[in-house]
């Protein structure tokens, strides 16, 4: 996973790869990211979890 932000958002891109075993939109997923971190760390989350669920 070297295409990471930082080392820190592995927590992320793993729920990503967890989010296919389930029936919940991506944007639901991503909604829940924004609402429970803090907004300097949405865009890396994102990244981090687009790489997870590809």
């Amino acid at each position: 996973m070297a295409k990471l932000p930082s080392a820190k958002a592995l927590n992320v891109a793993m729920l990503g790869r967890l989010s296919r075993s389930f029936e919940f939109s991506e944007e639901s997923w991503q909604a829940s990211l924004r609402a429970n971190f803090p907004e300097k760390l949405h865009a890396a989350n994102a990244v981090a979890f687009a790489l997870g669920r590809a």
